[in-house]
């Protein structure tokens, strides 16, 4: 919450059942949609009859939409209705695979497919002077694609910590990239990756997304109080849809000709920066901002690194 001091902080932190969600809660309106296979996709919208600005949020993987209802409480005031949309196997959105815990798609291009659908339902709600879409992670690649293949769609794209180039730890991504074609090859690419578990996240000491034991203690609640919201690790071909989708991302950026604002996580354990310093750095409409110290989660961060994001993407916005 922008707005606040250390003791504002706490009163809707400490208390996960307070303001933030009861905002939430009150205003966004759960909306559904069939996707062009018969996917049910969901996306929360809050809607006032005076805005005439659209704010489109693309949340990461696993990210269900109420994990930004403190981002649509912190810019509730600056005219935009707000869409967040829940992809494809995650959120409130189907399902792919029996296994409801596994992140998983078919294609990347089925992400940018149901966007493209969402785009057009909002589109009828009312005619907006302006759209900006605000996204992270996975979510900035599929809205990265989306505005691709739609260039006068959007006046402007904020991207939160851009999957540009997948981090794969301990092998080089052509390794993992070989072994999950295999994978895929012999019909193992539905599973979770090798490794990969249903287990419920890692307790805070062990995160490597935020420094903001509060807002991780939110993100944890928004799934307890709906247990249908987790989703644990992805499988091989989340993996490798994944590779494909970044990559297709940032060969395509020379089309994108709107503003565009990035935030870069100095301490980022699952994107490369690298990637993204060559986006920015090719693109004179690109704006980077850097958080030397940021996890990976820069919305979701502790106040003295988000609140200078928040500040950031409301002079984007005007």
């Amino acid at each position: 919450m922008l707005e606040n001091s250390a003791n504002a902080t706490n009163i809707f932190l400490d208390d996960e059942k307070g303001e933030i969600l009861a905002y939430f809660d009150a205003v966004a309106e759960s909306k559904h949609f069939d996707a062009h296979d018969g996917t049910r996709i969901h996306f929360s919208q809050i809607v006032n009859q005076k805005n005439k600005k659209l704010l489109v949020i693309l949340p990461g993987r696993t990210e269900p939409a109420a994990k930004y209802a403190e981002m649509a409480y912190d810019l509730r005031y600056e005219g935009y209705d707000i869409v967040i949309v829940d992809h494809r196997g995650q959120g409130f959105s189907d399902r792919i695979l029996e296994n409801k815990k596994i992140g998983h798609v078919e294609n990347f291009i089925d992400y940018v497919l149901d966007l493209e659908e969402a785009g057009r339902l909002i589109s009828r709600i009312k005619k907006y002077e302006k759209k900006v879409m605000l996204a992270h992670s996975m979510g900035s690649i599929v809205g990265l694609l989306h505005a691709q293949r739609n260039p006068k769609f959007w006046d402007g794209l904020i991207l939160g910590s851009p999957m540009l180039e997948i981090k794969t730890r301990s092998f080089p991504s052509w390794v993992v990239s070989n072994l999950f074609k295999v994978m895929k090859r012999v019909g193992m690419a539905d599973g979770f990756v090798p490794g990969g578990t249903e287990d419920e996240q890692e307790p805070f000491e062990n995160n490597s997304v935020t420094h903001c034991p509060h807002r991780f203690r939110l993100a944890r609640y928004i799934e307890e109080r709906e247990p249908c919201l987790f989703v644990a690790d992805p499988s091989p071909n989340w993996v490798l849809e994944g590779f494909k989708g970044s990559q297709q991302a940032l060969e395509g950026r020379h089309v994108l000709k709107m503003p565009i604002l990035m935030f870069q996580a100095g301490k980022d354990e699952y994107v490369h920066e690298e990637a993204q310093n060559e986006f920015a750095s090719t693109m004179v409409n690109c704006k980077k901002v850097r958080f030397r110290n940021a996890y990976h989660e820069i919305f979701q961060e502790k106040d003295s690194i988000r609140d200078k994001a928040i500040k950031e993407i409301i002079r984007f916005l005007k």
